[in-house]
């Protein structure tokens, strides 16, 4: 974890993996230390990322569940068989 809090101090941005599962953790470290830039920007990544989840998950739950998409998918279908 400390690794993420020295890279930020040399670079003055988050060098983290798109799929760094420990954002909560660092932010409370970033937190303790009192790095207020850091705070801010693991702040700011984990809202983002937040808003990307529950676009995905509400485009895909409606897509995927609705049953007006799903009849439509089966007369397209149907159509597509004859």
């Amino acid at each position: 974890m400390f690794r993420h809090i020295l890279n930020f101090l040399r670079n003055k941005k988050l060098l983290l993996p798109n799929d760094f599962p420990y954002v909560n953790l660092l932010l409370q470290e970033a937190q303790y230390f009192e790095l207020d830039h850091m705070v801010l920007a693991l702040t700011t990544l984990k809202r983002e990322r937040e808003e990307v989840k529950l676009e995905w998950n509400c485009h895909h739950d409606t897509e995927s569940t609705s049953e007006d998409y799903l009849l439509q998918k089966w007369k397209r279908c149907r159509r597509e068989e004859n």
